[in-house]
């Protein structure tokens, strides 16, 4: 298990990206004692805590580049040793051991459709510096969590809803069917939170947003 949150808002300036991200952050630390990762470009920030899995080395750590993208990632690919060595007969050369660089390459050549060929439990999030586009995923089954808001203009993304409360601007109005839900029945159907205005990413789906269309 493992922690992500990110965000893009121009608003911020770096001090204030880095006071929120740190915030949301601690607030999943019990997700991923093993290191805690920043990363910022421009209006966006992402970050992780890291619980090493399979990759137990530093050069595991998240955020990860490659060219120019950067993941954040919670999860564990059943498959990725074979598609690992699919990418490595096309010619890629693999830097870590890990599953999250298999997935960052991966969707370099394949876009959203690399989602098909991932075996396993995963929320992610895929920044591309070229585009500006922010793309987030979760697997098949729902197994890792993933909650996403937009604030004015301003988009943001983390495993955990409590972790969204630290996004300047955030909603914290009570929704009241997800209320009812909640009571009635200890859970909340659909892509609805506990709060207006934030959604849980349904399993087997994906959104992208771009920070300069939104």
């Amino acid at each position: 298990m493992c922690g992500i949150a990110g965000f893009i808002d121009a608003s911020l300036n770096h001090d204030e990206k880095s006071i929120v991200l740190e915030n949301m952050l601690e607030k999943i630390a019990h997700r991923g004692p093993d290191a805690r990762g920043k990363w910022y470009h421009e209006s966006v920030a992402l970050g992780q805590n890291r619980l090493s899995i399979i990759d137990l080395s530093e050069d595991g750590n998240q955020p990860m580049h490659y060219q120019s993208a950067s993941i954040v990632f919670n999860g564990e690919i059943y498959n990725y040793l074979e598609v690992r060595e699919e990418l490595k007969s096309k010619g890629y050369q693999f830097k870590t051991g890990s599953d999250t660089e298999v997935i960052l390459e991966l969707f370099a050549q394949k876009g959203a459709g690399s989602l098909a060929s991932l075996n396993g439990m995963f929320a992610f999030a895929i920044y591309n510096r070229t585009t500006g586009e922010l793309f987030i995923a979760r697997d098949h089954f729902g197994i890792k969590p993933l909650f996403y808001t937009q604030i004015n203009g301003a988009f943001a993304f983390s495993s955990e809803l409590k972790t969204l409360v630290h996004v300047p601007g955030f909603n914290k109005t009570i929704n009241p069917k997800s209320l009812v839900s909640c009571l009635n029945y200890i859970w909340i159907s659909g892509n609805e939170s506990m709060f207006k205005g934030c959604y849980k990413l349904p399993p087997a789906h994906y959104i992208s947003f771009n920070k300069t269309t939104g």
